[in-house]
C-alpha cells in the first residue's frame, strides 16, 4: 500500500473524527426548528438554561458512559448489552437490545418516508419549481404529496437507494470521517443562506433572550429535547463509539460532542428569527409546516434551495448512522456480507414505509395512526425505557473500574454519582412524559374539571 494512501487511511480512522462524528449525527431534521419553537413556547431563556443543564448533568455522563461501552467493541446492539450486563440478567439485556433495534427499525421507517418529502423538495428546489410559489400553493403541493401515495413511491424508492448505496460504500471505521465532513458542508451552507436572507428589515425582538414563566409542562420538555438533541435513546453513540480503542477517553469527547450540540442549538436560536417573521415561526412546529412555509418565506431562488440541500444533508447522515446498527446487527447475527444485508434490510422498511404513506394518504382529516404509532413506541416508550435499563447497567451492574474511566478519582466520583441518581431521575421523567402520565397528573390535580 502507497505512503500516502496509508495516511489517509490511519487520518480517516482517527478519533479525531468521532466528536463531529456525533455531532452531525445527532443533529436531525428535528434540529433545526424544534429547540427554537420550544423555548419560544416554554419561557424563552428560562427554557434553554433548563436545557442547557439538562444537557451537562444528564446528556454528559450518558453519553459518555454510551461510548465508554462501546470502545473496543465489535458487536451488535444486543449482543454489546448482554456482554456487559452481570451473569443472570444478560438475557434481560439482551432481549432489551434487540427492542432497542425494532424501536430504531420503527423509527427509521417512518424516518424515511419524511426523508423523502425532503428529498423531493429538494429535487424541486434545485430545479426552480418553489421559485415564487405562494403559501397555498406550497401547502397544495405538500398535501398532494403526502396524500397521494403513488406521488411519494419514486421518491421513497430514490432514497432507500441512496441509504444502501451510501451504506455498502462507506465502511463503518470510515463512518465518523464522512459525517465530520458533513458536518462542515451544512456549516457552510448554514452560512450561505443566513448570508443570502441578510438582516430583515422589521424590528422583531428574539423572544428567546427575556426570561418567563416555564411551568411542570416546560420543565419535561427541556429534559426530554435533551434527551433526544443527544439521540441518547438511539443508541447512535453504541456504533460509532466502537471504531475506537479499547481504553480510549469518553470523558472528554463527550463533553466535546455535547458543546457541539449547544452550538447548534444557539445558532438555530439565533437564526430562525432572523429568517423567519413571528407568524411563520409559529406554523413551523413540524416538518410539514418547514416544507409548506420555508419556499415563501426565505427570499428568491438560492435561499430556499440551500435550506433544503442542508436539511436534506442532516436527515441522510442521521438515517445513515441508523442504518448502520441495523445492518451491523444483520451482518453479525446473519453473517452475510454488508450488500446482503442492506438491500434486506432496506426491503423491509420500505415496505414499511409504503405502508406508512397509504395511512397517510387515507389519513386525510384525521391523524395518521401507523406512523404515529411507530413514533411513539420509537421515541417515547422504547428509547427512554432502553435508555433508562442502560444507566442502572451502568450505575449498579458495572463497576466503574471495569470501564477504565482514565480520569482522577474525582471526575471518577462525579460521573458515577451524576449517573446514580440525576441521570435516572431524569430518565424517568422522561419516560412518563412519553407515557402521557404528566397530562394525567396534571388533570387529576387541576381544579378545573
Amino acid at each position: 500500500m502507497p505512503a500516502s494512501v496509508s495516511i489517509v487511511s490511519r487520518l480517516a480512522r482517527s478519533d479525531l473524527w468521532l466528536v463531529p462524528g456525533l455531532v452531525m449525527a445527532v443533529t436531525g431534521v428535528g434540529g433545526l426548528w424544534r429547540l427554537p419553537y420550544l423555548a419560544a413556547q416554554y419561557g424563552g431563556a428560562t427554557f434553554l438554561v433548563l436545557y442547557v443543564a439538562a444537557l451537562v448533568l444528564v446528556g454528559w455522563p450518558l453519553l459518555a458512559g454510551q461510548l465508554m461501552l462501546a470502545r473496543g467493541q465489535r458487536r451488535d446492539l444486543a449482543s454489546l448489552l448482554a456482554w456487559w450486563a452481570p451473569g443472570v440478567w444478560a438475557p434481560v439485556f439482551k432481549a432489551v437490545g434487540f427492542a432497542w433495534l425494532a424501536g430504531v427499525a420503527a423509527l427509521l421507517a417512518v424516518y424515511g418516508v419524511i426523508a423523502s418529502w425532503l428529498l423531493a423538495y429538494t429535487g424541486r428546489a434545485v430545479g426552480g419549481w418553489l421559485a415564487g410559489r405562494d403559501t397555498s400553493a406550497g401547502a397544495e403541493a405538500l398535501s398532494a404529496l403526502v396524500h397521494q401515495p403513488e406521488r411519494g413511491l419514486g421518491w421513497l424508492l430514490l432514497f432507500w437507494i441512496v441509504l444502501v448505496i451510501a451504506a455498502v460504500l462507506s465502511k463503518p471505521r470510515y463512518l465518523s470521517a464522512l459525517l465530520s465532513s458533513a458536518l462542515f458542508l451544512t456549516g457552510l451552507i448554514g452560512m450561505a443562506v443566513m448570508a443570502l436572507v441578510g438582516m430583515p428589515d422589521r424590528v422583531d425582538t428574539n423572544p428567546l433572550l427575556s426570561f418567563g414563566p416555564i411551568g411542570l409542562d416546560g420543565v419535561c420538555q427541556a429534559l426530554v429535547q435533551a434527551f433526544h438533541a443527544l439521540a441518547l435513546g438511539s443508541g447512535l453513540a453504541l456504533v460509532l463509539g466502537q471504531q475506537r480503542r479499547p481504553r480510549a477517553a469518553a470523558l472528554g469527547p463527550a463533553a466535546g460532542i455535547v458543546a457541539g450540540v449547544m452550538l447548534i442549538g444557539a445558532a438555530s436560536c439565533m437564526a430562525w428569527p432572523v429568517m423567519f417573521d413571528a407568524p411563520t415561526r409559529v406554523q413551523l412546529s413540524g416538518v410539514s409546516g418547514l416544507l409548506a412555509h420555508v419556499p415563501t418565506a426565505l427570499p428568491g431562488r438560492m435561499a430556499p434551495m440551500l435550506f433544503f440541500i442542508g436539511a436534506l444533508l442532516l436527515a441522510l447522515t442521521t438515517a445513515l448512522v441508523l442504518f448502520e446498527m441495523l445492518v451491523q446487527a444483520v451482518t453479525r447475527l446473519r453473517r452475510i456480507s454488508r450488500t446482503r444485508a442492506s438491500t434486506a434490510v432496506a426491503g423491509v422498511l420500505l415496505i414499511i414505509g409504503l405502508w406508512i404513506q397509504h395511512d397517510f394518504g387515507g389519513a386525510v382529516g384525521q391523524p395518521p395512526r401507523i406512523a404515529d404509532l411507530l413514533t411513539v413506541a420509537a421515541s417515547d416508550i422504547v428509547f427512554p425505557l432502553a435508555a433508562l435499563l442502560l444507566a442502572t447497567l451502568m450505575a449498579i451492574g458495572i463497576d466503574p473500574h471495569q470501564l477504565h474511566l482514565g480520569s482522577g478519582r474525582a471526575v471518577t466520583a462525579l460521573w458515577h454519582g451524576l449517573v446514580r441518581h440525576p441521570v435516572r431521575l431524569a430518565l424517568i421523567v422522561v419516560a412518563v412524559e412519553g407515557l402521557g402520565l404528566i397530562d394525567v397528573l396534571q388533570r387529576f390535580w387541576s381544579d378545573v374539571p
